[in-house]
């Protein structure tokens, strides 16, 4: 409630500030981190999109990294104390407030506690390496295996994200998606599979991910190169390209649904995109997009011989 906002506000920047670090907390959160971990090691779906992303990016670099028992063991009280103090600073902050306007200083009088610092260093997130791989990754007691079938992209600054986004949209990503409808519902090879376009700031990477029998997984990779041959050779209908467009836009239009829900995708658009002009370019890409650009783009980005394979089951 808006009477409570101040004082709320006070007890976040306390905790932002000084927080406790407790020993018995940190070792209660290991507990619980490795016990999630171990579980999620279990889960092929979970370890073929960690070792894609591995492989794609580096297991060394930041979109690559991936965490083991033996890293959460050996965090210290000090390690949590360092991350704060280079992270946890006002030149990282960003603030999203929706409710009455508050006159005055209160924003500047209200966050002058946060301390500012230098700018930290620029991360590394990919290794240069475009080696094409195929790659398996055994779990006990799993009757199904789990496929990415990807290769590295770009990140959500590049020209062509807005129309690839579309794109990746009517090869598998909505329930009426031309994977979907070809390898669920008429070949029945698994329940769920779906394309992702896993775009962030600083780079990005592509990728089909399945569920299905190990004995079907190659009939099945044989019939997402006839999908990419089909979205590159031949023009994509008016009935079709309809279709998506107006999914994509009463999608869009969903996340606007009130300020509370505007204020969210607002976040999302500066954090995600560095940019909150990012609604309109989407919004003016799918008006404007058209079969020849899918064609071409398709036939640019979409190249089953530079993808890797990685599967897990």
């Amino acid at each position: 409630m808006q009477k409570f906002f101040e004082p709320l506000l006070q007890f976040i920047i306390h905790l932002i500030t000084e927080p406790a670090f407790r020993e018995e907390d940190l070792n209660r959160c290991k507990l619980f981190i490795q016990s999630q971990l171990k579980h999620q090691l279990a889960e092929p779906d979970f370890v073929s999109y960690r070792e894609f992303t591995a492989h794609i990016f580096g297991n060394e670099k930041t979109y690559g990294y991936n965490t083991t028992q033996e890293n959460i063991s050996e965090i210290k009280i000090d390690d949590l104390k360092e991350y704060h103090q280079r992270t946890y600073v006002a030149n990282e902050l960003k603030v999203f407030y929706c409710g009455e306007d508050l006159k005055g200083s209160f924003w500047e009088q209200s966050l002058k506690k946060i301390r500012t610092k230098k700018e930290r260093e620029k991360l590394i997130y990919h290794t240069v390496s475009e080696e094409v791989k195929r790659l398996h990754f055994p779990i006990e007691h799993s009757t199904q295996i789990s496929m990415k079938l990807g290769c590295r992209m770009f990140s959500k600054m590049d020209s062509d994200f807005y129309p690839l986004y579309f794109i990746n949209t009517v090869l598998g990503d909505y329930f009426g998606s031309r994977l979907m409808k070809n390898i669920r519902e008429d070949k029945g090879f698994t329940y769920d599979i779906h394309s992702t376009l896993d775009a962030q700031l600083f780079d990005g990477c592509f990728y089909i991910s399945a569920e299905l029998n190990p004995s079907e997984l190659d009939v099945t990779l044989s019939e997402i190169k006839k999908e990419f041959l089909k979205i590159q050779t031949q023009s994509i209908g008016d009935e079709e390209l309809i279709m998506v467009k107006r999914y994509l836009h009463g999608h869009l239009q969903r996340l606007l649904d009130g300020s509370f829900q505007s204020i969210l995708f607002l976040k999302i658009l500066v954090t995600e995109y560095n940019n909150s002009e990012a609604y309109r370019m989407i919004m003016n890409t799918i008006r404007d997009i058209d079969a020849k650009q899918i064609q071409s783009l398709a036939t640019k980005y979409l190249q089953f011989d530079r993808m890797s394979l990685v599967t897990s089951g």
